[in-house]
């Protein structure tokens, strides 16, 4: 049987404790859906958050959520667009740091060190900070390795990431972000926070760039 190409390596399945119920979660979605608007909710309120990239959206395509509630300059109006969420996280240093993603056009990138696919997309990853980093764009890394900082450092270091990668050991951005159930998971936003496109898998280096080219001359 031919080897998978670098394109078509399937996203790696969260542990089972990173998963929020299913059932709970569509009815959640389905009961906001029928209200007309997804909530924004911020975290620590009590309330359940809406996920931002919903199961089985495939690398560089819009999600359900993404594409009912796009950012930019061609939203539809009459409805609310999702914002991510303020996010406390430790970074590889052990400081601190509280993220609320506004400011720059960014793509969140949920990883880990164990899973293969992100591995074989961190290149993309460099090569799309190296080429837009400049302009007022900014990859986040997002690490859940149970490992924390002496599994991760060590590892940012040897693959020469350019980019900021933080961790969430306890998976608390993740549940923020509505729960992310595979890895990679990416999110999309533009300078004010809003989603403009989430995906499951590897990213589509050719479709992200041109996403990001567009919301940096919005």
């Amino acid at each position: 049987m031919d080897e998978p190409t670098r394109n078509e390596i399937p996203p790696s399945p969260r542990p089972a404790r990173w998963k929020l119920p299913a059932l709970l979660l569509g009815l959640a979605v389905v009961a906001f859906s029928a209200l007309g608007r997804l909530p924004s909710t911020q975290p620590g309120n009590g309330a359940a958050t809406p996920p931002l990239v919903q199961p089985g959206a495939a690398a560089g395509k819009s999600s359900p959520a993404a594409s009912s509630n796009p950012a930019g300059p061609s939203a539809a109006s009459g409805k609310e667009q999702l914002i991510a969420p303020t996010v406390s996280l430790k970074a590889l240093n052990g400081d601190d740091a509280t993220l609320n993603f506004k400011g720059k056009v960014r793509l969140v990138n949920f990883w880990a060190t164990w899973c293969g696919p992100c591995r074989a997309e961190i290149p993309d990853l460099i090569g799309l900070q190296k080429k837009y980093g400049s302009r007022g764009f900014e990859v986040v890394g997002i690490s859940v390795d149970e490992g924390g900082q002496p599994t991760v450092a060590p590892f940012v270091k040897e693959n020469a990431m350019n980019y900021p990668v933080y961790l969430d050991e306890e998976g608390a951005a993740s549940r923020a972000f509505g729960g992310v159930n595979a890895l990679p998971t990416s999110i999309l936003l533009d300078t004010n926070g809003r989603l403009v496109d989430g995906m499951q898998g590897m990213v589509n280096v050719s479709a992200m760039g041109e996403q990001i080219e567009k919301l940096l001359r919005s």
